[in-house]
C-alpha cells in the first residue's frame, strides 16, 4: 500500500492562521508571493510523515489535521511535545536496566529500544530464539547479547520501559496508519536556500571547501529500522553570494569611476577658471601637505602631473589673496 494524502490542515499556524489544503491524486503545487508559508507547509508534511517530532515543534501550531489512506487524524501539539519527551524518560529507565547489565548502556539502550524486543518478549519460548537471531542481525551484534539480556533483566523492569514509552491515541493512530502503509520511503527535495546557516551552527570551524562539498552531495539519512526519508541538498548559497558579491563589486567600480569623473571635471573647471563659486574659507586654512595627499591619491589618467601642480599653484594664490575673516573690510 502507498501513502495516499488527501489532507493537510493546520489549526493555529505562527499562532494566528488556519490552513485547510485539499490534496488531490497525491499532488500539491503551492504557488504564492515569498514569506507566504509554502516552505512551512511543505516542512510540516515531510516531518509528520517520517515522524520528526522535534523538528515539527520548531514551528509553531495548535494541531494539524490529515487524511491518510482515508483515515482521518488529528494530532495536536501536545501529543507531539509527549512523543518528543519520550525519549528522555526511555534514556532514564533504560539507565536503570543498564546498571544491572554487564553490557554497556549503549547495547542495552539498542536491544531495548527496538521495536522487535517488546514482540520477542510475549513469544513463547520455542519462537524465541529465531526472534533473537533476527534481532541480533537487524542489530547487527552477536545473538548471545540478546539473549543473556532477554534472560536476564526482569520483565518488571522492561515493562516499566513500555510503559514509559506508551504514545497517546493520536500518535499511535498515525504511526500505525503509516505502518499499515508500508515501508515508504519519503524523499524530500528542499526548496529553501538555509541549509548552510544549520552547518554552520553544528560545524562552526568548518572550512568554505568542506562546506562546498557537504551542500553538494546528497545526505542519505535513511535507516531500514525506522520509516525512511531522505533530503536531498543539491545547493546552498554560494551561487547567490557569488552573485551578490560581483553586483555589489559592480555598483563599487561605477561609484568610483563616476567620482573620479566628477573631480577630474572640477578640478580641471578650477584650472581653467570655470568653477563657481568657491568656499574660499576653507581653502585658507588648507596647508600644502595636506593638498599634496590628495592630488597623490588622483590617477594618472584622471589627471595629469601638470594638471596637479595646476592645482596646487591656483589654490595657493587663492589662499595668497584670501585676507583672515577677523581682517575682512564690513559691509
Amino acid at each position: 500500500m502507498s501513502l495516499l494524502l488527501t489532507r493537510f490542515a493546520v489549526n493555529g499556524l505562527h499562532g494566528k492562521f488556519d490552513i485547510d489544503i485539499p490534496i488531490y491524486d497525491n499532488r500539491l503545487i503551492l504557488v504564492g508571493v515569498n514569506g507566504l508559508g509554502k516552505t512551512t507547509v511543505v516542512n510540516l508534511i515531510y516531518f509528520l510523515l517520517t515522524a520528526q517530532w522535534g523538528r515539527l515543534l520548531d514551528t509553531e501550531f495548535v494541531s494539524i489535521a490529515i487524511c491518510l489512506n482515508g483515515q482521518n487524524l488529528d494530532i495536536s501539539r501536545h501529543d507531539i511535545q509527549n512523543k518528543n519527551n519520550l525519549s528522555e524518560r526511555v534514556d532514564r529507565v533504560v539507565a536503570r536496566i543498564a546498571s544491572r547489565s554487564p553490557f554497556p548502556i549503549r547495547v542495552v539502550q539498542k536491544i531495548l529500544t527496538h521495536p522487535a524486543y517488546q514482540a520477542l518478549l510475549d513469544l513463547p519460548p520455542s519462537e524465541r530464539t529465531k526472534a533473537a537471531r533476527d534481532l541480533s542481525r537487524d542489530l547487527d551484534m552477536p545473538m548471545s547479547y540478546v539473549v543473556r539480556i532477554l534472560d536476564e533483566i526482569p520483565r518488571s523492569m522492561t515493562g516499566d520501559l513500555f510503559e514509559s514509552t506508551r504514545d497517546t491515541p493520536a500518535i499511535s493512530e498515525l504511526l500505525s496508519a503509516l505502518k499499515d502503509a508500508g515501508n515508504q520511503q519519503v524523499i524530500y527535495l528542499p526548496t529553501f536556500r538555509r541549509i548552510e546557516q544549520d552547518l554552520k551552527s553544528i560545524f562552526p570551524n568548518l572550512e568554505d571547501d568542506e562546506m562546498r562539498k557537504l551542500t553538494s552531495r546528497s545526505s542519505n539519512v535513511f535507516s531500514p529500522r525506522n520509516r525512511g526519508h531522505v533530503e536531498l541538498v543539491q545547493f546552498g548559497m554560494h551561487d547567490v553570494e557569488a552573485k551578490i558579491a560581483g553586483e555589489l563589486e559592480a555598483i563599487r567600480e561605477r561609484t568610483r569611476s563616476q567620482l573620479k569623473n566628477l573631480t577630474a571635471s572640477y578640478l580641471k573647471d578650477i584650472i581653467s577658471n570655470r568653477a563657481d563659486a568657491i568656499e574660499t574659507d576653507l581653502l585658507r586654512d588648507i596647508d600644502d601637505q595636506l593638498v599634496t595627499s590628495v592630488l597623490d591619491r588622483v590617477e594618472e589618467n584622471t589627471l595629469s602631473q601638470d594638471d596637479k601642480h595646476e592645482v596646487k599653484l591656483a589654490i595657493g594664490k587663492i589662499r595668497r589673496v584670501i585676507p583672515p575673516i577677523d581682517q575682512r573690510p564690513q559691509k
